[in-house]
């Protein structure tokens, strides 16, 4: 009898060690595993990007639901259905590559961690190697024509005229292009608080740039300069330049003696030797805008030609004082400004001396 209590026992213990086993073996066969459908790297530009993660779950009771996080703010997530989750990348506004990580999770379930490489944004970046080749040409006292051509022309940068003078005042180029930068910053904030829009983005420039500046004075100094300058106005601090020096403007012939007063009378006085000759005053823009006082003569002898005009309307002999404001008259006044008086001798349809100019400034009595 003892020995048949024991053996029941044995059988009780038995069979409690295969229940216990038949036990784990039911739970490890129960527990979740979570499968993501497609690869667990996502690449992206620094464009703003979506993605969608869509997975299977096997095991499991069911009752719980996938969770999807992520602790990189620039990533915002989104239910789509039970066994899918919507990912939006933000555009990378920085100069520097980036990482983040999105993890699907389950209560019992290994995790499954997808990894986000998103690019560095090429608005955003300087280029330290950035290096520039420059041309200036059809050069005038007051104008020239300029050309800036990157060396790369994905790279954005910065470019502009000034005085050498001035550039030379700074100590180093990295001091020049702070200064630069600055001026540019406060230019943006000016426009800003009279309620433009205005950032570097609508300063800055890419690839080839060209074009005619007419802001210069005769025999000056001046720089062509560049510099890389991003979107967000951030620049390495090496600064290219091309040096030139604009020529002189021809002085005023002596065949002519001019003079302005106050009141915008010009009184002209030829040389014995001139016989018919024109008067005029053109606005120093206009005026400047040629490259030779005898240009601007030429010029004038065409427009005349093409015009209603006679010129003889235009025609004096001897001494002559022309008033060129008389608030009565309709047109042909001048008004507050610069302006340029000018004489020259003529057959009707050419130049027949030199072309005598005098500069004045005028102010329109109230």
């Amino acid at each position: 009898m003892k020995i048949k209590k024991i053996l029941i026992a044995l059988v009780a213990a038995a069979c409690a060690a295969v229940t216990s086993v038949s036990c784990d073996k039911s739970e490890t066969e129960t527990s979740p595993v979570i499968s993501l459908v497609g690869n667990r790297l996502v690449s992206t530009s620094a464009a703003e990007y979506s993605f969608t993660l869509e997975f299977t779950v096997e095991g499991g009771d069911g009752a719980s639901k996938v969770a999807c996080t992520s602790e990189s703010d620039w990533i915002a997530i989104s239910e789509l259905t039970d066994f899918s989750y919507s990912c939006t990348v933000a555009e990378n506004q920085t100069s520097e590559d980036r990482s983040g990580t999105v993890v699907l999770s389950l209560d019992g379930a290994e995790s499954v961690n997808v990894t986000v490489l998103q690019s560095a944004n090429a608005a955003y970046k300087t280029d330290p190697n950035l290096k520039f080749t420059f041309g200036v040409s059809n050069m005038t006292p007051y104008s020239a024509t300029f050309e800036v051509s990157p060396s790369n022309p994905d790279s954005y940068y910065y470019f502009g005229l000034d005085t050498y003078s001035n550039y030379s005042t700074y100590t180093s180029d990295a001091e020049y292009v702070e200064a630069r930068i600055a001026n540019l910053q406060s230019i943006i904030d000016s426009y800003i608080a009279e309620g433009q829009e205005m950032s570097f983005a609508d300063i800055v420039s890419k690839g080839y740039q060209s074009g005619t500046s007419s802001s210069f004075s005769p025999e000056t100094e001046y720089i062509l300069l560049a510099f890389d300058l991003s979107q967000i106005g951030k620049s390495s601090g090496n600064l290219s330049y091309y040096k030139f020096t604009t020529p002189a403007y021809p002085e005023s012939s002596t065949d002519f003696q001019i003079f302005v007063d106050d009141i915008g009378n010009v009184t002209v006085s030829p040389g014995e030797h001139i016989g018919k000759y024109v008067i005029d005053v053109a606005s120093w823009d206009l005026w400047f805008s040629f490259d030779t006082p005898l240009a601007a003569a030429e010029d004038f002898l065409e427009w005349v030609a093409d015009s209603d005009y006679s010129l003889s309307t235009f025609l004096y002999e001897g001494s002559k004082t022309v008033s060129y404001y008389n608030p009565s008259a309709s047109s042909g006044n001048i008004s507050t400004g610069i302006y340029v008086a000018y004489a020259f001798g003529t057959d009707g349809l050419n130049v027949t001396s030199g072309v005598s100019y005098q500069i004045f400034s005028f102010t329109e009595p109230e």
